[in-house]
């Protein structure tokens, strides 16, 4: 009896063994390309996440550099050095008080009011403190370059007000005898 179906059972049968693919020249290139060429997967949301982080550490520079590093403001200001002290564990600066011009008002009698708040600062430069004690130990009238800034630094001292040049006040006319 002929059957037109496979038999399952039959142990007889020889598998036929497959013969090695050749690789044509084709195929060989093909092959090659994938095995260098890197995939790329989600490259639009890759690129986006590196714009925004560096956008974010663009704008934390900007902020920084801003804060501490630029002088909010300049200007100049006339007064009397109180007191000048070198201060500081890690970082040695000169801390001192400045009572300023505009907050002196001379009384009848030879009296002197003042009626604000002392104006304290730091100086970094060692030649410009220098000059600062010399200037308050013989009680003179001074015109302090200042520089404000809207942050403070360890290594700048305690205050926001950086001086950077103190010379005597030369507008002050000398009393007629």
């Amino acid at each position: 009896m002929d059957d037109n179906f496979d038999d399952y059972f039959v142990d007889e049968q020889e598998e036929e063994k497959e013969q090695p693919h050749v690789e044509t020249a084709a195929e060989r290139e093909d092959r090659e390309i994938r095995e260098l060429t890197i995939e790329r997967r989600h490259g639009k949301l890759r690129l986006i996440a590196a714009i925004v982080t560096l956008a974010v550490l663009v704008a934390l520079i900007l902020w920084l550099r801003a804060r501490y590093f630029v002088p909010y403001s300049t200007s100049e200001r006339k007064g009397w050095i109180v007191r000048m002290e070198n201060e500081g564990a890690l970082f040695k600066t000169y801390e001192g008080v400045m009572i300023d011009e505009a907050c002196v008002s001379p009384n009848p009698g030879d009296t002197i009011t003042v009626f604000c708040d002392m104006l304290d600062f730091t100086i970094l430069d060692d030649d410009v403190a220098r000059d600062a004690m010399r200037m308050n130990a013989n009680g003179k009238r001074v015109v302090a370059r200042c520089e404000l800034y809207k942050g403070r630094l360890p290594w700048r001292g305690n205050s926001r007000m950086i001086v950077t040049k103190v010379q005597p006040d030369s507008d002050r006319v000398a009393p007629a005898p």
